[in-house]
């Protein structure tokens, strides 16, 4: 119905018919109020002052804590898998993660007895949506050492990546010496 045709109908109808309209809409809109958002509260009122109100806050008290308890392993476990994704501790700037990942590699080579050389941090890059950091990194060792760390890296600094790496005899036999180029991706502009 369009509003000329609802202005003929108001002319042509008797103001009893009208007046009778609007009383019907006016009280359909409090019997769904009613309905709908009185009704409801006033049945958990009624609820509440019966016998088992003590027993309903106790229940609801106990389930705000249990609540409180998942939200927080909810939030620790969100950061974790944060580092994870990020290499590192996530909320911190690319400059913070460098001398993170650095002092990571520094320990890692202590404890596999790998003699780490250089760790050279590039300029970030734009792949995508994220940013791209480059760690060229040269060490040298014994080959299963050097298995053992790079294996090591890749479970503590995940996701670092080796975009790169060259493995070449060292001066000292039996050491190798390998140089890595290593990726770290985050999202763009930072973490969210």
């Amino acid at each position: 119905m369009n509003t000329n045709q609802l202005d003929d109908w108001l002319r042509q109808a008797r103001p009893q018919t009208v007046l009778l309209a609007m009383v019907s809409v006016v009280a359909m809109t409090l019997l769904a109020g009613h309905l709908y958002v009185v009704g409801p509260s006033l049945a958990r009122l009624r609820a509440l002052d019966g016998g088992e109100n003590l027993d309903s806050v106790e229940a609801l008290k106990s389930e705000a804590d249990q609540t409180r308890a998942a939200i927080a392993a909810s939030e620790a476990t969100l950061e974790g898998l944060r580092g994870q994704l990020y290499g590192g501790p996530s909320d911190q700037p690319p400059e913070k993660v460098e001398s993170y990942i650095v002092d990571q590699l520094d320990s890692l080579s202590v404890r596999h007895a790998v003699e780490l050389m250089s760790v050279e941090p590039g300029d970030a890059q734009h792949v995508l949506m994220f940013d791209e950091l480059l760690y060229e990194v040269e060490v040298k060792g014994d080959f299963l050492s050097l298995a053992a760390w790079l294996g090591e890296i890749e479970d503590e600094l995940r996701p670092l990546v080796v975009n790169g790496f060259d493995l070449r005899p060292a001066e000292r036999r039996p050491w190798v010496r390998m140089r890595l180029r290593l990726a770290s991706y985050r999202p763009r502009g930072g973490v969210s």
